[in-house]
This record gives C-alpha cells, sequence and structure tokens, in this order.
C-alpha cells in the first residue's frame, strides 16, 4: 500500500501544479479504491488564507482541509450522479466525497497498482 510522504497532510497551495514524473491526472469514473488523490481543478479546492481570522467559520475549515489535501481512495462506490468514496487523510481524519463524472483528479502514480488498474 502506498505510504503517505511527510507533507502530504499539509494543505495544498490552490494552483498546484502536478508532477509528470510522480502523478497522473485521472477522471472521477476511473477512480480505484486505494489510490492517493486530489481534486484536479483550483477551482474546486479552497485557498489557504495566510490570516487565521479570515478562517472564522468551521465549514470552510473544514472544507479546505477536504478539498485541498491528498486522501486515499477507500469504499469507492458509484452513483447516480458519479462516484462516492471514503476519503482518508495522512493523519487519519476522514470524510465521505462525491465526484461527478467529469471531474479531474490528480493521483500519486506509486498509489495506481495491480489492484487499483
Amino acid at each position: 500500500m502506498y505510504e503517505f510522504e511527510e507533507d502530504m497532510d499539509l494543505i495544498q497551495p490552490l494552483y498546484y501544479r502536478m508532477s509528470p514524473e510522480t502523478e497522473t491526472v485521472i477522471l472521477s469514473r476511473k477512480l480505484k479504491d486505494g489510490m492517493v488523490v486530489m481534486l484536479e481543478d483550483p477551482e474546486s479546492r479552497i485557498e489557504a488564507w495566510a490570516d487565521d481570522d479570515e478562517m472564522d467559520t468551521d465549514w470552510v475549515n473544514r472544507d479546505m482541509n477536504v478539498l485541498s489535501r491528498w486522501c486515499r481512495v477507500t469504499d469507492l462506490t458509484p452513483t447516480l450522479h458519479g462516484m462516492a468514496f471514503v476519503g482518508v487523510y495522512a493523519d487519519g481524519f476522514m470524510a465521505a466525497r462525491l465526484a461527478s463524472p467529469a471531474e479531474g483528479w490528480i493521483v500519486k502514480k506509486d498509489s495506481i497498482t495491480e489492484e487499483t488498474e
């Protein structure tokens, strides 16, 4: 199983640029259990603000921690509107995620194994 790297529990930059050497991009319909992913579209992620006073709502903080970090796909289930899965994060946090069919995901290549292909 792919091991989370040391900085993968950190909130990633809004305009994170994928690394072609270690990452690839797929659409939601190709997600598999065990893949380590992050949303590809920066418009779907939430930026980490330098000023903690701006993060005065719990939902902004939660969404930023869910949408702007790497997670492992578990319990992947097709739905009428795409895919649903439980994202497991490097720090153990878990969140239910919904993925529309056209949504892109950055995937750590090392997390793609025979079981996930």
